[in-house]
């Protein structure tokens, strides 16, 4: 299994979750450096690490842009569906009296 900086781990001794900070060396095999809450790091050997979630790559920017028109399209057919139900008599206005 190939882990990458960023990547969400479990050490399966003791179900403890932390996120990959990198390789340290050390004089026999290669151990992963992994940050755990509270801000410690643990030093453990590949294997006793199990993935639960990769580290998702950025937003493009015509991503980004398909997102906010995609979001924009559902609040204007929310605005025009409540607006058209109210017109109908089906749906009361909201009012925030005490």
């Amino acid at each position: 299994m190939l882990l990458v900086v960023g990547d969400v781990v479990r050490d399966h001794r003791d179900s403890a979750l932390g996120i990959v900070a990198g390789l340290a060396e050390a004089p026999g095999p290669n151990l992963v450096v992994v940050r755990m809450s509270g801000g410690f790091v643990r030093l453990c050997e590949p294997h006793v690490l199990h993935l639960v979630a990769r580290r998702s790559r950025p937003l493009t920017k015509s991503q980004s842009i398909a997102v906010t028109i995609a979001v924009l399209c559902a609040v204007t057919a929310a605005y025009l569906g409540a607006r058209a139900a109210y017109e109908l008599g089906e749906l009361t206005p909201v009012s925030w009296s005490p």
